[in-house]
C-alpha cells in the first residue's frame, strides 16, 4: 500500500511539474487551454494546480475501489464521486480561465452536492437518510466555500487541508475503518506534492478547482466514515464524528458570514479580515509563521477531540460542539478589535439591508463629456480644481 500512496505522490507530482514547465513552451492549443496567470500572484504564479491534484486523488480512489471492492464504499457512492468531482473539476477550470458570474459558480456547487448528498443519504442513510441528505448538504455547501476562503495564502490551504485529511486518517485508524483510512491517505498525497510549488514565492496556486474539489472530499470521506459507523454507536454520534474534521472550513465560513452581517456588509462580499489576513497584515507575521500558527492551533483542536473521544470516552457530540467553540473563540481573540465597531445596530432592519444588493450604477464613458470628483475638507465639499488652484497658489 505505501508503493500505492509514493505512486499516487508521483503522479500528481508529474502532472505539476508538466504544468510549469508547459509556460516555457511553444504556443500550442494545450498550452493556451491549461496556462492560466494569477491575476492577484505578486510572484506570476500559474492557476490550475487543483487539476493535477483533483486528477490524480480521483484516479487513486478508483483504483483503490476496483483493487480492493471489500473496502470500497457502494459503487453508487463512488460513481457519484466520479461524476461530481468532474463537474466541480470543470466548472473551477472554466472560472479561473473566463471568471464566472457567482450564480453559475454556486449552481455548479449546488448541483454537485445535492446530486452526491442524495445518492450517499439512500445508500448508506438508512433509516434517518433524510437527516443525512440534509447534513450533507449544508456541510457539503460550507467545506466547498470554506476551502477556498481558506486559500488566501501560500501553502495555507496544504497545510489546513492535510490537518483535515490526517484527522480523518487518525480517527480511521483508531476505529479500525481501513477504507477511510486509504482513502485519506490517498487524498493526503495527492495534496502534499503540492507542496513544492505552493512554498514562498509560489510558482503555481490551486485555484477554483483546488478549492472546491478538496472541498468536496472532505464530504466523501465524511460519508465514507459515516458508512463504518453508523452500525457502531448511534446516528447521533456517528454523525458527530463523522463531521468532526471540517470543522475547520465551516468555521470559517459561519465566521465571516456573522462578521460581515454583524457590520451591515453583505455576507456574500469579499474582504480581508479573515482571521490570516488579520495575523499577515495587521500583526505582521510572515507567511510560514501565519500559516503555522494556524495550523497549530486547529491541529491541536482536532486532535485533542479526536484523542479524547478514544481514550477518555468524551461522547462525540460533546468533542464536535468542544472543537467549535474553540476554533470560533480563537478566531474572535484575534480579530475581534478588527471585527467590533464602537457602535453598530444589530436589529433586523439593519440585517436585511446588509442582504441587499449594493446600489451600483454603470455609466457609459462614451456619454460622459467632463466629471470632477469633490473632497471632503471639515464637512465642507471641495472640487479638485479648488484644490489644484490652492497648490498653484
Amino acid at each position: 500500500m505505501l508503493i500505492y500512496l509514493v505512486s499516487i505522490f508521483s503522479l500528481s507530482f508529474i502532472l505539476l511539474s508538466y504544468l510549469y514547465k508547459l509556460k516555457e513552451s511553444p504556443t500550442s492549443k494545450v498550452k493556451n487551454l491549461l496556462i492560466v496567470h494569477s491575476g492577484k500572484s505578486s510572484s506570476g504564479a500559474l492557476l490550475l494546480g487543483g487539476l493535477p491534484v483533483g486528477l490524480s486523488v480521483t484516479l487513486g480512489i478508483a483504483g483503490v475501489s476496483f483493487v480492493y471492492p471489500d473496502l470500497a464504499l457502494p459503487w453508487q457512492v463512488i460513481s457519484t464521486f466520479f461524476f461530481c468531482g468532474s463537474l466541480l473539476i470543470f466548472y473551477g477550470m472554466m472560472d479561473d480561465k473566463y471568471e464566472l458570474r457567482p450564480i453559475v459558480k454556486l449552481f455548479c456547487q449546488f448541483l454537485s452536492v445535492f446530486a452526491f448528498s442524495i445518492i450517499s443519504a439512500v445508500t448508506v442513510g438508512g433509516n434517518f437518510s433524510t437527516i443525512v441528505f440534509m447534513a450533507l448538504c449544508f456541510y457539503g455547501m460550507g467545506t466547498l466555500n470554506g476551502t477556498n476562503l481558506l486559500d488566501g495564502l501560500d501553502l495555507m490551504t496544504v497545510k489546513l487541508s492535510s490537518i483535515a485529511y490526517l484527522s480523518y486518517f487518525l480517527m480511521a485508524y483508531l476505529l479500525g475503518n481501513n477504507s477511510t483510512m486509504l482513502y485519506s491517505a490517498i487524498s493526503f498525497s495527492g495534496l502534499i506534492a503540492f507542496t513544492v510549488y505552493n512554498k514562498f514565492p509560489s510558482k503555481i496556486h490551486l485555484g477554483e478547482i483546488g478549492g472546491a474539489f478538496i472541498g468536496f472530499s472532505y464530504l466523501f470521506l465524511s460519508v465514507s466514515n459515516f458508512n463504518f459507523l453508523q452500525n457502531r454507536m448511534s446516528f447521533v454520534d456517528a454523525l458527530s464524528l463523522s463531521l468532526l474534521p471540517v470543522s475547520i472550513s465551516m468555521v470559517e465560513v459561519g465566521v465571516s458570514f456573522c462578521r460581515r452581517i454583524f457590520n451591515s456588509k453583505s455576507p456574500f462580499k469579499g474582504d480581508r479580515f479573515h482571521v490570516h489576513h488579520i495575523l499577515r497584515n495587521y500583526y505582521g507575521y510572515s507567511v510560514t509563521k501565519t500559516t503555522n500558527i494556524l495550523s497549530f492551533f486547529y491541529g491541536s483542536a482536532l486532535g485533542i477531540a479526536i484523542l479524547s473521544n478514544h481514550y477518555l470516552s468524551l461522547k462525540p457530540m460533546l468533542a464536535y460542539l468542544l472543537t467549535l467553540i474553540c476554533m470560533c473563540v480563537f478566531q474572535f481573540s484575534v480579530g475581534k478589535k478588527f471585527w467590533i465597531k464602537k457602535s453598530f445596530d444589530f436589529s433586523l432592519k439593519n440585517f436585511l439591508t446588509s442582504l441587499r444588493k449594493e446600489h451600483l450604477v454603470m455609466i457609459d464613458s462614451s456619454k460622459v463629456d467632463k466629471f470632477e470628483f469633490k473632497i471632503i475638507q471639515g464637512g465642507k465639499s471641495v472640487s479638485t480644481e479648488e484644490t489644484d488652484e490652492k497648490k498653484a497658489a
